[in-house]
């Protein structure tokens, strides 16, 4: 990799990218991998590097409770959503959706 690329890389945060063009270059040299195939590998793979950080930020920001924690609640504990809300009981524009708590109150909660 040339040092205009790297820097490049760098200053387009395209981290993913930076990590693995030498390994993805040499598979294709490799493979004979044509040129589209080779672009489309490591643009995939920053987009995927780009989705598990936004779920990370994502757990992060709703401050769940330090350890493993299940995503769902087991069966005979599912929180009753509210059907004010819409069909599926998640708000079309915020992504939020409203459960109702153990002290019978609504509260707002973010979709993953």
């Amino acid at each position: 990799m040339t040092e205009e690329l790297e820097q490049l890389l760098k200053n387009l945060k395209l981290k993913r990218i930076l990590e693995i063009y030498d390994e993805q270059l040499r598979a294709a040299d490799k493979d004979d991998i044509s040129y589209s195939d080779f672009v489309t590998r490591l643009v995939r793979a920053q987009f995927q590097a780009r989705q598990e950080g936004a779920l990370e930020w994502r757990i992060q920001r709703a401050k769940l409770p330090a350890g493993d924690v299940p995503l769902r609640a087991p069966a005979g504990r599912q929180p009753q959503t509210d059907p004010r809300v819409c069909g599926t009981g998640v708000h079309r524009q915020s992504g939020k959706y409203r459960v109702r708590r153990q002290d019978s109150r609504w509260q707002n909660r973010i979709s993953f």
